[in-house]
């Protein structure tokens, strides 16, 4: 596999490659192992946000699926903490709409329903003599997360239509 001849020669000059210097070269397979186990998320990585979403329609998903794509993507080093939580949220607000877990939805539409009606209740907020700083402030953080919420479903779902092509594997 050319990964390992890149990482030996990338762990000579740190002493764990066969060019090194080092007397105890016992560690070099462990070291090699590790790396190739690294070699292998990094493809995961590099394609996997492309292959997992292609399995996961946003205008045809249940909130079960939902969430194992949040948990795939997260897992995978594709989305940051942050996201997970902005993203984990949105199937925690289809239960709390009544949707079963395995009932399928469009999610786009669900979420540009939410964003609408969080930009409606932020801007009724902003009205003069409406709405106190603390009332305006909610409403403004909860427009935000609905935005950023239908922004990454909307990115989704254009990966998604693409499919797997998306993927260079040349690279």
């Amino acid at each position: 596999m050319q990964i390992n001849s890149v990482a030996r020669h990338l762990l000579a000059p740190l002493g764990g490659g066969p060019s090194s210097n080092q007397s105890d070269t016992s560690a070099n397979p462990a070291t090699l192992a590790e790396l190739g186990r690294d070699d292998d998320l990094a493809v995961e990585r590099g394609g996997g946000f492309h292959q997992i979403l292609s399995e996961y329609d946003m205008q045809s998903i249940t909130p079960r699926q939902f969430g194992e794509l949040v948990d795939r993507l997260h897992k995978s080093g594709e989305i940051d903490d942050n996201e997970l939580r902005d993203l984990t949220r949105v199937r925690v607000e289809l239960e709390q709409s009544g949707i079963a877990a395995d009932d399928p939805i469009d999610l786009l539409a669900f979420l540009e329903r939410k964003e609408a009606a969080a930009q409606s209740k932020f801007d009724l907020a902003r009205q003069e003599g409406t709405g106190d700083d603390a009332t305006i402030d909610a409403a403004e953080l909860s427009y935000e997360e609905s935005r950023r919420q239908l922004q990454w479903v909307r990115k989704f779902d254009v990966v998604h239509a693409a499919g797997s092509q998306g993927i260079d594997a040349g690279a």
